[in-house]
């Protein structure tokens, strides 16, 4: 072989082996191009998928704390409006209620029963201004020392009784004394012409009253008469 020919192939190897060398380098650079631009592309992503996930991170954190306010405004409200409620509630309770009235205890009465002893008297029915009693105490004061006794034995507080002119009988004015167990306690001045009187009086541990008639206070000639009714005794 001729030392031309030798160039000529040498040359041509030297040629393939470079162009061999030039496709490998420009391999490689794509390649690393390509490697470069997809971790670039993964970087983009993975900033993009944080980002995405920060906003929605603070999204949820903006839509809890929104709903907590909104809960607690919620639970303020409508504890508000229970408070409300309930004071508006006990308020009307407090008015509407009333107290009930208590009455004072009603004292214990009777009728003062008919005398036990006297003179010159009678229990009978009488009319004194016009209106009729039944079971009076009746007395006559013709002769002047009319008198009637009741037996309280102690057991009483309050006596209470009317006296007065028995109508139809002589119009005269006549006194009448009061005792508690024989002590003179009033002395009564009534008038023929007058309504009956009413007397009250405390009898506390009184065993005996009597009503009798002031001596010489009737006419002799006088047929008056004057009657205890409504008699009531106080425990």
């Amino acid at each position: 072989m001729s030392l031309n020919t030798k160039g000529k192939i040498l040359v041509i190897v030297l040629s393939v082996f470079m162009l061999s060398v030039l496709i490998a380098i420009i391999v490689a650079s794509y390649t690393k191009e390509n490697a470069e631009s997809t971790a670039v592309s993964a970087v983009s992503n993975s900033q993009a998928g944080d980002g995405q996930a920060v906003a929605e991170t603070l999204s949820s954190d903006s839509t809890a704390e929104t709903s907590t306010e909104t809960t607690a405004a919620t639970e303020t409200a409508a504890t508000t409006e229970a408070t409300t409620t309930t004071e508006a509630t006990t308020t009307t309770e407090a008015t509407t209620t009333t107290e009930p009235v208590t009455e004072p205890p009603q004292p214990e009465t009777e009728p003062l029963m008919p005398p036990y002893d006297g003179k010159r008297y009678e229990v009978n029915d009488a009319t004194l201004g016009g209106i009729k009693y039944n079971n009076s105490a009746i007395i006559s004061g013709s002769e002047g020392d009319s008198v009637i006794a009741y037996n309280l034995g102690g057991n009483y507080s309050r006596l209470e009784f009317d006296i007065g002119h028995v109508d139809g009988s002589s119009v005269c004015n006549a006194s009448y004394s009061v005792l508690l167990d024989n002590e003179e306690y009033q002395v009564l001045e009534l008038k023929g012409d007058d309504l009956p009187v009413h007397v009250d009086l405390d009898v506390t541990n009184v065993k005996q009253f009597k009503v009798k008639i002031v001596k010489d206070s009737f006419s002799a000639l006088s047929s008056a008469k004057y009657a205890i009714v409504n008699g009531t005794l106080y425990k």
